[in-house]
């Protein structure tokens, strides 16, 4: 009973919150409403399986995006890509342990929560890394603020109007079958690395199952009921750990949020250059290609501002990719080292 309540409480929270257009709606009105309900409670439960789901749901969704146009495009951004996945390494390992020093927060949790990735996926990653997915979930909500405020600010600030650059892409098939097929060819990979003990083994293989299978097999689209779900159980998952103890301790949260700030701007600003310099980008393209924003935000972002969108989507989404890839590897060994 308490569980199927917990479940109840997570999907009003989220219903909620989305209506209302609170940026992250479902995964935050998830967390607030499931948290209250700990909090005065303590009652709220899941399934103890709830965090392998989520990682296998959230791999489909990320493995959805690759398409052969993202391969193709590849081809020609190989060289960009590298050079922004180092330099978004470079900050987040710096930056990662400036928070450490500054704040009573660990390594696990600060570096999960200033990867340059998605909130709900990272969130849902740092529930097997024993790090605090409650400043995890909290602070890519602010940093997701961050960016909608602030990549318009810098690209009007520092851009002339540039000619928009249409992205046509095949439309994914909608036939429910073939994505319940695919969830089912991803969770069959997401068990083998799992059992073989592979860090972040679930979300890895249902990512790499997802892309195989949309690629090499069948085309799929999620539906967009998929994500609120996948937010509100995200959420719930955060909120269920909720207590007195961790309510006290996010009153340092202002020290993180102003170190995501600072992260952000110096991704943007430096691979804005590198970019432009050495691979002869547009500013407004680098910017935008850039910025470590949720790749729904920066495609909305790219059309209301312009740049070439090709470049831009291919760049973000395997942003996304990788940063899922190597992150469980990165905090494992940072860790390690503090």
């Amino acid at each position: 009973m308490d569980y199927i309540l917990t479940i109840l409480i997570a999907l009003l929270g989220g219903y909620i919150f989305k209506k209302l257009k609170v940026p992250l709606g479902a995964l935050l009105g998830s967390l607030f409403c499931v948290s209250i309900y700990q909090l005065l409670t303590n009652h709220a439960v899941l399934i103890d399986q709830t965090s392998f789901i989520l990682q296998v749901c959230s791999g489909v969704l990320i493995g959805n995006k690759i398409t052969l146009d993202i391969l193709k495009n590849l081809k020609q951004l190989w060289k960009p890509y590298l050079s922004m996945m180092f330099l978004l390494i470079l900050i987040l390992c710096i930056m990662s342990v400036l928070l450490v020093y500054l704040t009573h927060i660990d390594m696990m949790t600060a570096i999960f929560s200033l990867a340059p990735g998605g909130a709900t996926d990272l969130t849902i990653l740092s529930s097997q890394f024993d790090a605090n997915m409650s400043y995890v979930a909290l602070i890519h909500t602010c940093r997701k603020l961050l960016i909608m405020v602030m990549v318009p600010f810098v690209a009007k600030a520092l851009c002339s109007k540039e000619e928009h650059i249409q992205f046509h892409q095949k439309a994914s098939s909608r036939d429910p079958k073939q994505w319940l097929l695919a969830i089912l060819f991803a969770s069959v990979i997401a068990f083998i690395l799992d059992a073989l003990h592979i860090k972040a083994g679930a979300m890895i293989g249902s990512l790499i199952g997802a892309a195989f299978y949309k690629i090499c097999i069948h085309d799929f689209s999620c539906p967009s009921s998929f994500t609120f779900f996948l937010q509100v159980f995200a959420g719930a998952l955060v909120g269920v750990i909720f207590n007195q103890e961790l309510l006290m301790q996010l009153s340092s949260l202002w020290i993180a949020v102003g170190i995501v700030m600072i992260e952000t701007l110096l991704i943007i600003l430096l691979n804005m250059m590198i970019m432009q310099k050495c691979f002869k980008m547009s500013k407004l393209t680098a910017i935008l290609c850039s910025a470590p924003g949720a790749i729904s935000d920066m495609t909305i972002l790219s059309e209301a501002l312009g740049g070439d969108l090709p470049k831009i989507a291919t760049l973000q989404i395997l942003r996304m990719f990788s940063i899922v890839l190597i992150i469980p590897y990165l905090a494992t060994f940072l860790n390690s080292l503090f």
